[in-house]
């Protein structure tokens, strides 16, 4: 009995630590692994890896999204003030996405980019934060990963934010020294992800059957209620949130997908005050981590003041712990 609990401890690995996501993600980033324009001086980096559960199996079909500074520590959807702003596909320079299973190697990633640059935050009175590569990992049944990758030679590693969600060192990629590769020289380096399984919820096989786009829908009919109403769809909207987190989407990106679709309509939907609640007992499972979030629908009027909806919602993003 001993002998087969230390085989199966020993297949454990530990989740990926997540990181901030900062303001720049978009929706949509094309399907493309070379992030290097042509006629930009900088380092060019090739990373690659795979993707792992937490018991040690592989990951079905993840898809891996990438976004970058370039190498002045700029982003391409950063306007003169820092601000982040809706840019063109034609314009998304430094990101892309790739299915991991879409490779020559099974369930491998890999992308080549130029090495970003330092840029000050002076909010936080830091000079500089280190080079960072922004990751988001999803996959349909698992906690959706959303973290950074550092360069290991940076000198503002250590001078980093101090909170949770900052540098690292175990997100630290150590890149080889320059080869030649694709007719270019870059520097190579490694990186595994480990993915937390989300917990089997009683709704499982309904949750299956939809899919981004029919939850975004209906989430939409729901949200487009007359003023007054929408505490009424709180639990359906709720639902929707815990079925697209199963389905590898977290509740950020959700609500990114909705208001895209909702274009330039009199309505938006916003996620406010979101922190861990702890665990819901009245749910079959104690082992769903849990989220608290406020939900604000803003109905636009041509003549009068925006009138605010919102409602305090309690859902689960089906996180395993």
């Amino acid at each position: 009995m001993s002998k087969r609990k230390t085989l199966s401890q020993s297949r454990h690995m530990m989740p990926t630590p997540r990181q901030v996501e900062g303001p720049y993600f978009l929706l949509d980033s094309p399907r493309q692994s070379h992030m290097a324009p042509q006629g930009v001086k900088g380092i060019l980096h090739r990373l690659s890896g795979q993707i792992f559960s937490t018991d040690g199996s592989i990951v079905p079909n993840p898809t891996v999204h990438v976004w970058l500074a370039d190498p002045d520590g700029i982003y391409d959807n950063q306007d003169a003030k820092g601000n982040p702003v809706d840019i063109p596909p034609s314009q998304h320079t430094y990101r892309g996405r790739v299915k991991a299973d879409s490779l020559l190697l099974s369930n491998s990633y890999s992308f080549t980019f130029l090495r970003p640059g330092n840029y000050p935050i002076p909010d936080e009175g830091l000079e500089a934060r280190p080079a960072h590569v922004h990751i988001l990992v999803e996959a349909e049944g698992y906690s959706e990963l959303i973290t950074q990758l550092y360069f290991q030679d940076d000198p503002y590693n250590q001078l980093d934010i101090k909170r949770p969600g900052f540098f690292n060192p175990e997100l630290v990629v150590h890149y080889l020294p320059v080869v030649s590769f694709l007719f270019a020289d870059a520097q190579v380096g490694v990186f595994n992800f480990v993915m937390r399984k989300l917990m089997p919820k009683p709704n499982l096989n309904r949750a299956r059957e939809m899919s981004i786009e029919k939850l975004v829908d209906q989430t939409m009919i729901l949200a487009a209620c007359e003023v007054g109403t929408l505490p009424e769809n709180m639990k359906k909207i709720a639902q929707s949130y815990e079925d697209a987190a199963y389905l590898g989407v977290g509740m950020d990106r959700f609500t990114q997908m909705i208001n895209k679709k909702l274009g330039n309509s009199r309505l938006r939907i916003h996620l406010e005050n979101k922190k861990i609640s702890g665990r819901d007992t009245n749910l079959r499972s104690g082992h769903w981590r849990f989220h608290k979030a406020k939900f604000v629908v803003t109905v636009k009027e041509e003549d009068e003041a925006p009138v605010v909806e919102s409602a305090l919602l309690r859902f689960s993003t089906l996180e395993s712990l």
